[in-house]
């Protein structure tokens, strides 16, 4: 018995559906063990987080004046500032230390890591957070 093109066409459909769906579920899985492993860790509470946070921006606002404008240091200090800000923003609208972490970091990302907007590109943003889940950690 010869098998017709729509049954050809519907097998395609229902074999995209299901590896759609599959991508979805891993995915969201990935980001749910992401998200888990940042609420095993000890943080700091929301008032000791933002002196810390308000500590490390001095630091890197004094620091940033040793180096020349757009250098990779000066550069490096303004994206910590930058983020430190969005943090600091975050936890005081109500947001939990480890959520203002994430929530930050997407705001510095913007979406867009192109260099035509000043956002960092990837590898420094997992820089960022590594760096404020060490200071807001302990």
């Amino acid at each position: 018995m010869k098998v017709t093109t729509a049954k050809h066409g519907l097998r395609s459909i229902v074999t995209a559906f299901f590896l759609f769906g599959a991508l979805l579920f891993c995915a969201s899985s990935a980001n749910a063990q992401a998200v888990d492993a940042d609420l095993t860790l000890n943080w700091l509470n929301e008032s000791e987080a933002l002196t810390a946070l308000d500590n490390s921006i001095n630091g890197f606002v004094a620091d940033q004046a040793n180096w020349a404008p757009n250098s990779p240091q000066w550069t490096s200090d303004a994206q910590h500032i930058q983020y430190y800000k969005l943090i600091v923003g975050h936890i005081e609208t109500g947001v939990g230390v480890p959520g203002a972490v994430n929530l930050g970091l997407l705001g510095i990302d913007g979406g867009n890591t192109t260099a035509s907007n000043n956002n960092p590109p990837p590898a420094p943003l997992a820089q960022l957070k590594l760096d404020a889940v060490n200071l807001l950690t302990f």
